[in-house]
């Protein structure tokens, strides 16, 4: 019990500190702004507007969401041993393990205000344009509409209570969120034997891009009409393990392009997210913990 307490300590003192880093505050302000300007471009047909909306607002809780987890990240032990803090921290009864499990959780607690506050203004765009798109059905329906275009008008009214209120969202929601927690892990894991900020973020990008690019790599290596050695199967297997299939979180696409993606395969990927990000912090403690500081 103790120790969650001073685990729960500084992951909260963590959240406060990266909630007053003016370059945190900005990108999150940024990431607001940006889904809100995707109501002034979505000028296309009722199921292109949503789709466009729905692409746009999750692609900018991504990339403004990466930019938080990166900076956030990599600041943290850099910013502990600058000004030292760490030592009076570590000089305390608190154990290293600790120290970094706080720290991580602090970084997740930031990354869950991040996403939900874009979350809150992405549904406030949502229904802003599906009460725009209703008065502009009926408007176009005219003072007098006869019985079929009032059917027309209803069932387009339908339809835009379907896609304005798509709950599958939650799914995509989640997953973003999951993969900037992966992103978030790495970075923490770089930064136990990093000497530096820019290391971490520039290292932890890289592997965020291989980690793209591995599944394409691994299936063209496989399927290119020759036969694989055990030796290279053995590299393909050490290097799955070692870098995280980033497109695992292609369902993300999937269900903003409207397709059922069932509830079970999306446990999954949280699933492998949870398990990926027990080793990244397994190792990340024993590195830590033979770190000199």
């Amino acid at each position: 019990m103790e120790s969650l307490l001073r685990i729960r300590a500084i992951a909260r003192n963590t959240l406060i500190e990266a909630l007053r880093q003016k370059v945190l505050n900005i990108l999150l302000l940024f990431g607001v702004i940006t889904i809100v300007s995707g109501f002034l471009f979505a000028n296309f047909t009722l199921a292109e507007q949503f789709k466009f909306l729905k692409d746009f607002s999750i692609g900018a809780m991504s990339v403004f969401g990466l930019l938080i987890a990166l900076m956030g990240t990599a600041q943290l032990l850099p910013g502990e041993l600058e000004s030292r803090t760490i030592y009076t921290i570590l000089a305390k009864p608190v154990r290293r393990s600790e120290f970094l499990i706080g720290k991580y959780l602090g970084i997740l607690a930031l990354l869950a205000t991040t996403i939900l506050l874009m979350s809150i203004v992405f549904v406030g765009v949502l229904l802003v344009k599906e009460q725009s798109m209703i008065a502009s059905e009926w408007r176009d329906a005219g003072p007098t509409p006869t019985a079929e275009i009032q059917a027309m008008a209803a069932e387009n009214v339908k339809q835009i209570h379907k896609e304005a209120r798509d709950p599958r969202l939650v799914q995509a929601v989640l997953l973003t969120y999951a993969k900037l927690s992966l992103v978030a892990g790495m970075a923490l894991l770089v930064s136990t034997f990093a000497t530096s900020a820019i290391f971490t973020v520039a290292t932890t990008f890289l592997l965020y891009v291989i980690g793209h690019l591995e599944s394409i790599a691994r299936q063209a290596w496989l399927q290119g009409g020759t036969e694989v050695n055990p030796v290279s199967k053995v590299f393909l297997g050490v290097l799955s393990f070692l870098i995280p299939d980033m497109n695992t979180f292609n369902v993300i696409d999937e269900i903003i392009a409207g397709n059922a993606i069932p509830w079970s395969h999306s446990l999954n990927v949280l699933a492998y997210t949870g398990i990926y990000i027990f080793v990244v912090m397994a190792v990340s403690i024993l590195i830590f913990n033979e770190r000199e500081l």
